[in-house]
């Protein structure tokens, strides 16, 4: 074989195998917490670093269907009450990740974010994601497969915080058990896709699946997380107390006045089944 041929055969042949292993259901298996997990983004409980590890993303915007570029990193742990992924994307230029600070759930794929998508029924049909930017700016909604659209109304509940790093970011979701639609019992294996986003003088994302610029079906391509078990019936109600203090001050010439108030209430959700959940806000102050 020609050396003009040699090279551009080995590297077609690395991208089809690339391709193959990320096709072949090479997911990361979840594992139970043995430790707590603090939030901040840098993964380095021992539970993180014993976690097996996904990395064969692939680019599929600008190139269709290419290996990725810069390195990205996904772990999942469990315990009962919550799944949680970690994500680190490594980046050749770490002091140009555009992170700007947006308004709540304004988190585009214009910035630099990652997203998880979970398909909890496995009927391949819609999706929940949750997005986050390097700000720590949170977004969440539901993706319907049959339409083709993101519904950005629900209001589901999860935590996450990421973390600015030597040669790359990480982020830390902690996605309650409570606010998927899960079935009873669990599923052993969930749908799920990563996206990562990485806006330079382009934008490039690249996901954990193949998955191409424009695919037909999206849901259709994502990958079975395993190693869930013995999952306890997630619980049919969940009440989230909130409290509140604001003091104020006025000034009159020589004299002032200061005023402070408290508030109290209540987020109670109520699922009577895993496709249903009622939101409800209780303020005393109404």
């Amino acid at each position: 074989m020609g050396k003009e041929l040699f090279t551009p055969f080995f590297g077609a042949v690395a991208c089809a195998l690339t391709t193959f292993f990320c096709a072949s259901g090479w997911a990361p298996q979840a594992i139970p917490i043995t430790e707590k997990i603090t939030l901040d983004g840098k993964l380095d409980e021992p539970d993180w670093q014993r976690a097996p590890v996904s990395a064969d993303f692939i680019e599929n915007m600008p190139r269709e269907k290419q290996p990725a570029r810069d390195r990205t990193e996904v772990r999942v742990l469990y315990d009962k009450d919550a799944i949680y992924f970690g994500v680190r994307g490594f980046d050749a230029a770490p002091s140009k990740i555009y992170a700007p600070f947006v308004r709540r759930e304004n988190v585009l794929s214009t910035m630099a974010d990652f997203i998880v998508w979970i398909d909890p029924t496995g009927a391949k049909k819609c999706a929940q994601f949750f997005r986050m930017n390097v700000r720590c700016v949170l977004a969440y909604g539901i993706w319907n497969e049959d339409n083709s659209d993101e519904d950005w109304s629900p209001d589901f509940g999860f935590e996450a915080a990421p973390a600015r790093l030597a040669d790359d970011w990480g982020a830390e979701f902690r996605i309650p058990r409570a606010t998927l639609r899960l079935p009873h019992p669990t599923p052993k294996k969930l749908n799920f896709i990563v996206f990562r986003n990485q806006p330079s003088e382009t934008r490039i994302r690249t996901t954990n699946v193949v998955l191409g610029r424009e695919p037909a079906c999206f849901l259709c391509v994502a990958e079975a997380l395993t190693g869930l078990r013995d999952l306890p019936k997630t619980s049919g109600l969940t009440v989230t107390p909130y409290a509140a203090v604001n003091s104020s001050r006025t000034r009159i010439g020589e004299h002032s006045s200061s005023e402070a108030k408290f508030s109290a209430g209540a987020d109670i959700k109520w699922r009577p089944s895993p496709e249903w959940a009622l939101d409800a806000t209780f303020r005393p102050d109404f």
